[in-house]
């Protein structure tokens, strides 16, 4: 399969420079060609100028042409572009230097010049247009002025012996196919001011072995870097939201990837044929993973599909002979067709109950259970505020588990863990199954102090306001569920400790509330409710 996608993508470079050799235009002429046709030309050496009324423009050079260089006026007008097509196929032509008067590069301008070596881009240019270099095969290097914002699609393709290129940190994308089949280049650094890697970016570029992508990047494109067969290893920044199809198809040498928290999806053969790859790791952000994403992995061991994916496409882990060891989550409810053929050796770990277990017999493939699993959905906390005591806050009696219809019991199916219950503010509790259940639930409530029956760590007004609204409900005859506060709440707005809530509570509330406003830090409710006296303002 991989034969027949190389010589595909071999007949469709042909056709390309091919059609480029013959010296016919590949596209209309647009309105600015038209209007240069009519322009007044001017020869000087091997170079053909259009002139406008305040600028010229490269038009066309001699095919027998071998060292160029553009000035940067021509009859007292600078020379600002070179035009569409300019250098068509001068294959004799071996180096370039472009003014810092030119502004852009036109679109296929340098294209077939396969004797070209070097260029020299001025530092006013500041677009290369699409194909601008194509088919270039004697280009070894080229620099990149800061001025550069734009690098057009397939402008260095198949420059086959191309090493290097700086990019500028002017430029924001690196357009579709901007470097494919540069089979020589090795090496490369994105600046901080891309934010996206185009389709086909690197397409073929057998020889590229590093590769830095910043953290301004999102989106890495459709085959960005396909059958870049030497690339040993690429860190994927937390800034990348998206991996196009079969982006790193191909990347034989890559041994290892870590997916960051980002990504949403792993899309079709995104690593597809990664015979090197031994380790992969997925966040949990990760929602499904598509078809083919890792066909052909003959060297991954283990991996591990993380809560959040729902779903595991088709012939996903396909031909991945080494891998024994898979753990699903039990948020996959769909597995495709032929998603672990030819893993003999496979086995699948995952929950009792689980779509991976039923998945697993019906295929015949062994399952080991981790138990049945104890979700957040299974876990209720009652109450979610508590009175500080100056002892530790438990909560297990306000606590209910359970597993479908059955009550789970502490100690037999789940154990509790404490933290930060021994002060006031935020704690938590979190349950862990035990025996046949697995899996832990961490849940959070407020301890509060007295007069906080909101828990938000403040004594405020509106504290006082809940605890007065609650004592006229109870004045009223309200039923325990209908009241503003619980049971608990109450408990912690009563701070004369009297055993109920009332409107002196309330004023209480209020008035401890005014006082800290008014900036007395150090009021405590002893002193308040003891003395019922003001102290001084110090």
């Amino acid at each position: 399969m991989k034969l027949q996608k190389r010589l595909t993508a071999v007949l469709m470079s042909a056709a390309i420079l091919s059609t480029g050799l013959t010296g016919v235009p590949l596209s209309p002429l647009t309105d600015s060609e038209i209007t240069a046709a009519a322009a007044e030309e001017v020869t000087a050496g091997d170079l053909t100028f259009t002139k406008y009324d305040t600028y010229a423009e490269v038009h066309r050079c001699s095919k027998t042409a071998e060292d160029v260089t553009i000035p940067s006026e021509i009859g007292g007008l600078p020379v600002t572009g070179i035009s569409f097509q300019a250098f068509l196929n001068c294959t004799v032509l071996t180096s370039v230097t472009i003014p810092g008067s030119v502004i852009s590069i036109g679109k296929q301008t340098f294209r077939g010049c396969t004797g070209l070596k070097s260029v020299e881009i001025g530092n006013g240019v500041i677009g290369i247009g699409n194909e601008a270099f194509l088919g270039c095969s004697r280009l070894k290097s080229v620099t990149i002025p800061d001025s550069v914002t734009e690098i057009g699609e397939d402008a260095f393709n198949d420059c086959t012996s191309l090493t290097g290129v700086t990019i500028p940190d002017s430029v924001t994308s690196i357009s579709n196919g901007a470097f494919s089949f540069c089979s020589s280049l090795t090496g490369v650094s994105i600046p901080n001011s891309v934010t996206s890697i185009g389709d086909d970016a690197f397409y073929e570029c057998t020889g590229l072995k590093t590769i830095t992508i910043p953290d301004s990047v999102t989106s890495i494109g459709r085959h960005a870097f396909w059958n870049c067969e030497k690339l040993t290893g690429i860190m994927i920044p937390d800034s990348v939201t998206s991996i196009g199809p079969g982006a790193f198809e191909y990347c034989d040498s890559l041994t290892s990837i870590t997916i960051p928290d980002s990504v949403t999806s792993i899309d079709y053969s995104v690593f597809e044929s990664c015979i090197g790859l031994t380790s992969v790791t997925l966040p949990d952000s990760v929602e499904s993973i598509g078809d083919s994403a890792f066909w052909d992995c003959v060297n991954l061991t283990e991996i591990t599909i993380p809560d959040g994916v729902t779903s595991i496409g088709d012939s996903a882990f396909m031909y991945c002979d080494s891998l024994t060891s898979i753990t699903i989550s039990d948020s996959v409810t769909s597995i495709g067709d032929s998603a672990f053929d030819g893993c003999s050796d496979l086995t699948i770990y995952g929950y009792s109950g689980s779509f991976a277990e039923q998945y697993a017999k019906e295929n015949e493939i062994p399952f080991v259970s981790f138990g049945i699993r104890i979700h957040d959905s299974d876990v209720t906390l009652r109450e979610t505020v508590f009175p500080y005591t100056g002892n530790p806050v438990k909560v297990g009696s306000y606590l209910r588990v359970k597993s479908g219809d059955i009550a789970l019991k502490y100690g037999t199916d789940f154990t509790l863990t404490y933290a930060d219950n021994t002060e006031t503010g935020t704690a938590s509790v979190t349950v862990t199954g035990t025996g046949e259940y697995c899996g832990s639930v961490t849940k959070h409530y407020s301890v509060a102090a007295a007069g906080d029956p909101d828990g938000d760590g403040e004594i405020t007004p509106y504290d006082a306001t809940m605890a007065l609204i609650t004592f006229s409900e109870l004045t009223a005859g309200f039923a325990p569920e209908e009241l503003t506060l619980t049971a608990r709440q109450q408990a912690i707005a009563d701070v004369d400790h009297d055993g109920e809530i009332t409107a002196y509570d309330a004023s209480m509330i209020l008035t401890y509330s005014s006082l800290l406003i008014a900036g007395f830090d150090d009021i405590t409710w002893d002193a308040l409710i003891g003395s019922q006296e003001l102290p001084d303002a110090t």
